[in-house]
């Protein structure tokens, strides 16, 4: 998941027109208060660069750590920035945790992780931020992109196997209904675990990571995408979205009506009797997941995520859809057909297995 905060190129330190403190911007949501939280993220001290070359001193395997309280700050000083209620907190995991998710990171195929040499700054723990896992741009002194890092929620990860999981995450855009029910399946029962669900998580954010000055898709935060932004320079985005004519808002060149109330892990929209047709409007479109339709950036990572699972690791997907425990449907991959010709040879390109 990512965050698409305006705090780039235009976020310069702006004086504020009350006197804002901490304890009240908490309660109160208003232009200051977000200027209020804006200057208080850009003069944290994880949000420089200095913060972070000790962490990514060590090989990239390594680079998987407990968030210390500078990172938990500044990640909840984003929550409040965007009006989220979470208040997150540092992990408490065992050191025997910490080797799981070194194992899951370490069997992920070598294409994948030697893309990530110069754009990662790791992967860091901790709870109750919202959601399963975060990726975002760190900055040099002039605002330019340099890396990306992610945060896992570490009492999410602890909870879960894999198929687990799945089925949590893809039926959260859905209002429970004692009728209808998804099932996700990312592994078959050999490998259902907690390992392999925190690496399929891992993938996918660590597609976020590769993407970062990359000619995927452009930046997530607005200003970088509209300065950034030119038609032919990012070929994987070309295929599905678009810009406004001011280069401020994207769109999915073919939509469909219920896209808009697609919404993952913040409030379901949408009623689960009718995820039969949603997922049928998928499989017309080149869309790999419903997910997909959410973000352009969460469209190159679950194509990133789901074209490795699949295709180079060979396991299992499928979402399936039942009424009264009858089955409804059973959703597909799109690798190896038509549907998604296109993504698929950028990332057989990428991933050099033409």
């Amino acid at each position: 998941m990512i965050r698409p905060f305006v705090l780039g190129l235009a976020s310069v330190m702006m004086p504020l027109t009350f006197s804002a403190d901490f304890e009240t911007c908490k309660k109160k949501k208003s232009k200051e208060c977000k200027q209020f939280f804006r200057n208080k993220i850009k003069n944290h001290p994880a949000w420089k660069l200095p913060y972070w070359k000790k962490y990514m001193s060590k090989p990239v395997a390594e680079r998987i750590y407990v968030a210390d309280q500078k990172l938990v700050e500044m990640i909840h000083l984003q929550n409040l920035h965007a009006d989220y209620p979470e208040v997150p907190s540092k992990s408490n995991v065992t050191d025997s945790f910490i080797r799981e998710v070194k194992q899951a990171f370490a069997e992920i195929p070598k294409s994948a992780r030697e893309h990530l040499k110069t754009r990662f700054a790791g992967v860091y723990l901790m709870k109750g931020f919202g959601g399963t896992g975060i990726t975002d741009y760190i900055y040099d002194e002039n605002d330019n992109i340099k890396y990306a890092y992610v945060v896992l929620d570490s009492e999410v990860l602890k909870k879960r196997t894999a198929n687990e999981w799945a089925t949590w995450k893809e039926s959260t855009p859905f209002k429970a209904d004692p009728r209808y029910r998804i099932e996700a399946i990312i592994e078959d029962k050999k490998n259902n675990n907690r390992k392999n669900a925190i690496q399929y998580i891992l993938i996918h954010e660590l597609a976020h990571v590769a993407s970062a000055n990359s000619d995927f898709h452009p930046p997530w935060n607005p200003e970088y995408m509209k300065k950034m932004y030119k038609k032919g320079k990012y070929p994987f985005f070309d295929l599905s979205w678009r810009l406004s004519r001011d280069k401020t808002k994207f769109f999915a060149k073919d939509s469909f009506f219920e896209q808009k109330n697609v919404v993952y892990y913040w409030g379901a929209k949408l009623e689960m009797k009718d995820a039969f047709r949603v997922y049928s409007e998928i499989e017309k479109r080149d869309f790999p997941t419903l997910y997909a339709v959410t973000h352009f950036g969460d469209d190159f990572a679950e194509s990133y995520v789901t074209y490795i699972h699949s295709v180079l690791m060979k396991k299992p997907f499928a979402v399936n859809i039942y009424k009264d425990d009858k089955l409804l449907k059973s959703f597909k991959l799109c690798w190896g057909t038509p549907r998604c010709a296109k993504k698929e040879k950028l990332l057989k390109k990428y991933f050099n297995t033409i």
